[in-house]
């Protein structure tokens, strides 16, 4: 599986609360409910048009297109990267781009549809650096300062 640059430092988010995983891990929860996570997930989507036109673009210096669903099993939901990004009208499809932590119907490296509905965040490199990932640098101001300005310096995130 491809190392995508988001996912090193967040494997998952939940619809509920938890506490942040073990920093070998290097993954980190934040519940939706959080104030700046619900700001991150408006911005995302307030300017998911501005990446659709990319991705559907592919400009040169521009890869690892992703987008972040919300999935469901009736019972929970949780925040997933998916990869590998299709478009056919009103329907997406993507992969999973890690392990669900709590949708265990599911798995890494599925294909699965979902709607615009469900996209809470978006990202991509352009020429080396990342764009998007507002939920992403919603975990960053969560996380140890340290550890995320290491972060932020190897992947180059700007979540100013």
């Amino acid at each position: 599986m491809t190392r995508w640059p988001y996912l090193l430092c967040l494997g998952m988010l939940t619809a509920t609360p938890s506490p942040a995983d073990e920093a070998g891990d290097q993954a980190a929860a934040i519940s939706e409910t959080d104030t700046d996570m619900r700001q991150a997930m408006a911005q995302a989507r307030d300017t998911l048009d501005d990446f659709l036109r990319e991705f559907e673009r592919q400009p040169a210096g521009s890869s690892h297109f992703q987008l972040r669903v919300r999935l469901h099993d009736g019972r929970t939901s949780e925040l997933l990267w998916m990869t590998q990004l299709q478009r056919d009208g009103d329907a997406f499809y993507g992969i999973i781009a890690h392990e669900p932590r709590t949708l265990t119907a599911l798995q890494a490296d599925q294909r699965q549809r979902f709607s615009r509905a469900d996209i809470v965040d978006w990202g991509y490199v352009s020429n080396g650096k990342q764009l998007g990932g507002y939920t992403t640098c919603a975990v960053l101001r969560r996380m140890a300062p340290q550890q995320a300005d290491l972060y932020r310096r190897e992947y180059r995130f700007d979540c100013n």
